[in-house]
């Protein structure tokens, strides 16, 4: 009898033991104590706005890969709420062609995010849309925007970046401190916006094409990448500290004669003489042309032949 019950317990132990190994290699596979999910890919969450349309947002903190809807209830999906993901683990989203509208600050600090296509659907990119992104490297800017908002791409980790000839104006911070190695402003912008590109470094190659007529404050301050630029017949006016602190700028081209040149706004060492730049061009003799300084170290330009 004693036999018999030591021999039942024993099986109950084995059983436990069984058990418990099970679960083990359960949580084994699902690394993290996440528990058996699988699938990262979540739906977002839809509201109603206005009876008509809806707007998104995300619903749970462990999502990676987001599918929007173009249509949810049999109604439009139009919006991405404002701070809808804000601070996200995502590290892809698609957006659809129903969406009109991204909101302000939608996407920021999405650290995850490596690239974004943003259908040409979208007509409003909010600001700080995707600001603070900095690991999106490459990012698809819509045909049917007209201008890239504050700050939209502040922050980021873009590398290069394509502005359609839709663009009329790039607004205060839209490139700010971003990895851009090259830059085109095409014809159709009038307006670089107050510290633009600041700060992007690495920023190597400009074209300013012709057609911008405003240079903004500190514009392309700090962009230490540079060493020749452009100025193109079309520019009326550059900003205070427009390249300021662009160390290795050496040489810079006027086309045009009376380009106002604010404070500040070339290189400069000195700061006894930090308009040394402008003094040369506005100087008799001036004007158009091409003026060079002998090395990183000088504020003395000369116009060349």
């Amino acid at each position: 009898m004693k036999n018999t019950k030591k021999n039942t317990n024993n099986r109950r132990y084995l059983a436990v033991i069984a058990i418990a190994a099970i679960i083990g290699l359960i949580f084994t596979a699902c690394p993290d104590g996440d528990g058996p999910k699988g699938n990262t890919t979540k739906e977002p969450k839809y509201e109603l706005i206005n009876g008509l349309e809806y707007e998104v947002s995300i619903v749970t903190e462990d999502a990676a890969n987001i599918v929007i809807a173009s249509t949810y209830n049999g109604k439009p999906v139009t919006t991405i709420k404002q701070e809808g993901f804000k601070g996200s683990p995502i590290t892809s989203v698609t957006i659809p062609n129903s969406v009109t509208t991204i909101n302000y600050g939608a996407f920021m600090n999405c650290t995850g995010l490596t690239s974004v296509t943003i259908p040409n659907s979208v007509i409003i990119l909010g600001i700080e849309a995707f600001k603070g992104c900095s690991n999106l490297a490459s990012v698809t800017i819509p045909s049917n925007i007209t201008f890239i908002d504050n700050g939209v791409f502040g922050s980021t980790g873009l590398t290069n970046v394509t502005i359609p000839s839709n663009i009329t104006e790039i607004r205060q911070n839209a490139f700010l401190g971003t990895k851009l190695t090259s830059v085109t402003i095409p014809s159709s912008v009038s307006e670089i916006g107050v510290a633009a590109f600041h700060s992007c470094t690495e920023l190597a190659s400009l074209t300013i094409s012709d057609g911008v007529e405003t240079i903004g404050n500190g514009a392309f301050y700090y962009c230490t990448g540079l060493t020749s630029v452009t100025i193109p017949n079309s520019v009326t006016e550059i900003g205070d500290t427009a390249f300021g602190g662009c160390e290795n700028l050496v040489s810079i081209t006027f086309q045009r004669n009376d380009t106002v040149i604010g404070d500040y706004a070339s290189p400069f060492v000195d700061l006894s003489n930090p308009n040394a730049l402008r003094d040369v061009y506005q100087a008799v003799g001036g004007g158009a042309g091409t003026y060079t300084r002998p090395d990183n170290t000088s504020d003395v330009w000369t116009k060349q032949p």
